[in-house]
Protein backbone atom coordinates (compact mmCIF):
# COMPACT_ATOMS: atom_id res chain seq x y z
CA UNK A 1 0.00 0.00 0.00
CA UNK A 2 2.80 2.53 0.86
CA UNK A 3 4.68 1.65 -1.98
CA UNK A 4 1.67 2.00 -4.38
CA UNK A 5 1.40 5.45 -2.65
CA UNK A 6 4.37 6.79 -3.03
CA UNK A 7 4.65 5.45 -6.77
CA UNK A 8 1.32 8.14 -7.49
CA UNK A 9 3.19 11.15 -5.50
CA UNK A 10 5.95 10.47 -7.64
CA UNK A 11 4.11 10.26 -10.99
CA UNK A 12 2.42 13.58 -10.05
CA UNK A 13 5.43 15.30 -9.30
CA UNK A 14 6.99 14.16 -12.68
CA UNK A 15 3.37 15.03 -14.30
CA UNK A 16 4.22 18.93 -12.56
CA UNK A 17 7.40 19.02 -13.84
CA UNK A 18 6.57 18.06 -17.57
CA UNK A 19 3.90 20.29 -17.69
CA UNK A 20 4.43 23.56 -19.55
CA UNK A 21 4.46 26.94 -17.41
CA UNK A 22 1.54 28.74 -17.19
CA UNK A 23 1.07 31.78 -19.25
CA UNK A 24 -0.27 35.19 -17.73
CA UNK A 25 -3.70 36.47 -19.26
CA UNK A 26 -2.58 40.32 -20.32
CA UNK A 27 -5.09 42.59 -21.38
CA UNK A 28 -6.39 42.54 -24.25
CA UNK A 29 -6.41 44.96 -27.03
CA UNK A 30 -9.27 47.60 -27.18
CA UNK A 31 -11.49 48.12 -30.74
CA UNK A 32 -13.65 50.21 -30.94
CA UNK A 33 -16.79 47.43 -31.47
CA UNK A 34 -16.77 44.13 -30.93
CA UNK A 35 -18.77 41.25 -32.33
CA UNK A 36 -21.33 39.59 -30.32
CA UNK A 37 -21.27 35.88 -28.94
CA UNK A 38 -23.14 32.73 -30.30
CA UNK A 39 -25.49 33.36 -27.22
CA UNK A 40 -25.76 37.15 -28.11
CA UNK A 41 -25.95 36.77 -31.37
CA UNK A 42 -28.98 34.82 -30.46
CA UNK A 43 -30.54 37.00 -28.01
CA UNK A 44 -29.99 40.00 -29.95
CA UNK A 45 -32.07 38.01 -32.94
CA UNK A 46 -34.99 37.38 -30.32
CA UNK A 47 -34.76 41.37 -29.18
CA UNK A 48 -35.44 42.13 -32.95
CA UNK A 49 -38.24 40.08 -33.44
CA UNK A 50 -40.01 41.15 -30.39
CA UNK A 51 -38.62 44.57 -29.27
CA UNK A 52 -38.70 45.95 -25.68
CA UNK A 53 -39.98 42.38 -24.71
CA UNK A 54 -39.33 42.09 -20.79
CA UNK A 55 -38.67 38.35 -21.91
CA UNK A 56 -35.07 38.24 -21.36
CA UNK A 57 -34.76 40.82 -18.44
CA UNK A 58 -32.97 39.43 -15.26
CA UNK A 59 -34.64 40.49 -12.18
CA UNK A 60 -33.20 40.42 -8.53
CA UNK A 61 -34.68 42.39 -6.07
CA UNK A 62 -32.89 42.71 -2.29
CA UNK A 63 -34.73 43.64 0.73
CA UNK A 64 -32.23 45.71 3.05
CA UNK A 65 -33.00 46.18 6.92
CA UNK A 66 -31.33 48.96 9.01
CA UNK A 67 -29.67 52.55 7.91
CA UNK A 68 -28.52 52.36 4.53
CA UNK A 69 -25.22 54.26 3.84
CA UNK A 70 -27.38 55.44 0.75
CA UNK A 71 -24.01 56.92 -0.85
CA UNK A 72 -21.95 53.59 0.07
CA UNK A 73 -24.15 51.74 -2.25
CA UNK A 74 -24.44 54.01 -5.03
CA UNK A 75 -20.68 54.06 -5.25
CA UNK A 76 -20.76 50.46 -5.01
CA UNK A 77 -22.92 50.16 -7.86
CA UNK A 78 -20.93 52.85 -10.12
CA UNK A 79 -17.67 50.71 -8.87
CA UNK A 80 -19.08 47.65 -10.11
CA UNK A 81 -19.82 48.93 -12.84
CA UNK A 82 -16.73 50.55 -13.77
CA UNK A 83 -14.87 47.62 -13.60
CA UNK A 84 -17.10 45.16 -15.63
CA UNK A 85 -16.77 46.62 -19.37
CA UNK A 86 -19.86 44.22 -19.84
CA UNK A 87 -22.25 46.60 -17.69
CA UNK A 88 -20.46 49.51 -19.64
CA UNK A 89 -21.92 47.35 -23.25
CA UNK A 90 -24.50 48.96 -25.39
CA UNK A 91 -25.53 46.77 -28.68
CA UNK A 92 -26.07 48.23 -32.12
CA UNK A 93 -25.83 47.44 -35.83
CA UNK A 94 -24.11 47.99 -39.17
CA UNK A 95 -24.89 46.58 -42.58
CA UNK A 96 -27.27 44.15 -40.55
CA UNK A 97 -24.42 42.68 -38.48
CA UNK A 98 -25.12 43.09 -34.42
CA UNK A 99 -21.73 44.29 -32.71
CA UNK A 100 -21.10 45.71 -29.16
CA UNK A 101 -19.42 48.79 -28.20
CA UNK A 102 -18.07 49.69 -24.22
CA UNK A 103 -19.18 52.48 -22.98
CA UNK A 104 -17.14 54.99 -21.23
CA UNK A 105 -17.53 54.40 -17.20
CA UNK A 106 -20.45 57.25 -16.37
CA UNK A 107 -21.99 58.69 -12.96
CA UNK A 108 -24.20 55.68 -11.71
CA UNK A 109 -26.84 57.02 -9.87
CA UNK A 110 -29.39 54.81 -7.30
CA UNK A 111 -32.81 56.65 -7.84
CA UNK A 112 -34.63 56.58 -4.28
CA UNK A 113 -38.36 56.13 -4.22
CA UNK A 114 -39.86 57.41 -1.17
CA UNK A 115 -42.96 55.16 -0.09
CA UNK A 116 -42.78 55.41 3.71
CA UNK A 117 -45.62 57.99 4.03
CA UNK A 118 -48.03 55.34 2.50
CA UNK A 119 -50.50 53.78 5.57
CA UNK A 120 -48.78 50.22 6.49
CA UNK A 121 -51.30 48.25 4.13
CA UNK A 122 -50.72 49.86 1.32
CA UNK A 123 -46.89 50.25 1.17
CA UNK A 124 -45.85 46.55 0.50
CA UNK A 125 -48.38 46.45 -2.80
CA UNK A 126 -46.88 49.80 -4.09
CA UNK A 127 -43.31 48.23 -3.63
CA UNK A 128 -44.17 45.18 -5.37
CA UNK A 129 -45.70 47.18 -8.32
CA UNK A 130 -43.05 49.57 -8.85
CA UNK A 131 -40.68 46.59 -8.54
CA UNK A 132 -42.58 44.82 -11.07
CA UNK A 133 -43.07 48.05 -13.62
CA UNK A 134 -39.18 48.35 -13.04
CA UNK A 135 -38.51 44.90 -14.43
CA UNK A 136 -41.17 45.24 -17.10
CA UNK A 137 -39.60 48.42 -18.84
CA UNK A 138 -38.06 48.13 -21.83
CA UNK A 139 -33.92 48.46 -22.54
CA UNK A 140 -32.57 50.62 -25.22
CA UNK A 141 -29.82 47.98 -25.94
CA UNK A 142 -28.00 50.86 -28.17
CA UNK A 143 -27.62 53.86 -25.55
CA UNK A 144 -28.10 51.38 -22.24
CA UNK A 145 -27.44 51.34 -19.34
CA UNK A 146 -28.62 47.83 -19.57
CA UNK A 147 -28.36 47.25 -15.43
CA UNK A 148 -31.17 49.53 -13.56
CA UNK A 149 -31.24 49.88 -10.18
CA UNK A 150 -33.51 51.32 -7.96
CA UNK A 151 -34.04 51.79 -4.06
CA UNK A 152 -37.45 51.77 -2.49
CA UNK A 153 -38.12 52.85 0.80
CA UNK A 154 -40.84 50.95 2.19
CA UNK A 155 -40.90 51.50 5.88
CA UNK A 156 -38.62 53.41 8.99
CA UNK A 157 -35.54 51.36 8.22
CA UNK A 158 -36.44 48.91 5.57
CA UNK A 159 -35.40 49.11 1.95
CA UNK A 160 -35.81 47.21 -1.08
CA UNK A 161 -33.10 47.40 -3.92
CA UNK A 162 -34.78 46.48 -7.06
CA UNK A 163 -31.68 45.17 -10.22
CA UNK A 164 -32.89 44.51 -13.66
CA UNK A 165 -30.12 43.37 -16.14
CA UNK A 166 -30.92 42.28 -19.84
CA UNK A 167 -29.77 38.48 -20.87
CA UNK A 168 -27.69 40.00 -23.54
CA UNK A 169 -25.09 40.22 -21.13
CA UNK A 170 -25.39 38.23 -18.11
CA UNK A 171 -26.77 35.11 -17.33
CA UNK A 172 -26.81 32.50 -14.21
CA UNK A 173 -23.81 32.30 -13.62
CA UNK A 174 -22.20 36.25 -13.83
CA UNK A 175 -25.47 36.89 -11.61
CA UNK A 176 -24.20 34.68 -9.41
CA UNK A 177 -20.39 36.74 -9.22
CA UNK A 178 -22.57 40.04 -9.25
CA UNK A 179 -24.84 39.18 -6.65
CA UNK A 180 -24.05 37.00 -3.37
Amino acid sequence: MREERQRLLDLLTAEEDLAPPLTPIGRREHLADYPLSFAQQRLWFLERLSPGSPAYHIRAHFELRGIVDLAALEGSLREVVRRHEVLRTTFFEIDGRPLQRLAPAASTLLPVVDLTSLPEVKGPQAASALAHEHGERAFDLTCGPLLRAVLVLTAPGEQLLVLTLHHLFADGWSIGVLLP
